[in-house]
């Protein structure tokens, strides 16, 4: 199973940090040792903007 679909599956297909379903993306952990599902998180768009200080609209 490719590491996408383990975090897909792992999230439920919701964001791990609020629940939202909308505008998700996987984001990597730093720091990044090895690429795996531990030390990835799938976040919404508005929670990966808080995590990288993003403003957003």
């Amino acid at each position: 199973m490719k590491l996408e679909e383990q975090l897909f599956e792992r999230s439920e297909n919701k964001c791990e940090l609020c629940g939202s379903e909308d505008n998700l993306s996987i984001y990597e952990v730093p720091p990044q040792t090895q690429n795996t599902a531990e030390e990835c998180v799938v976040a919404c768009g508005k929670c990966l903007a808080q995590i990288e200080k993003r403003s957003i609209g």
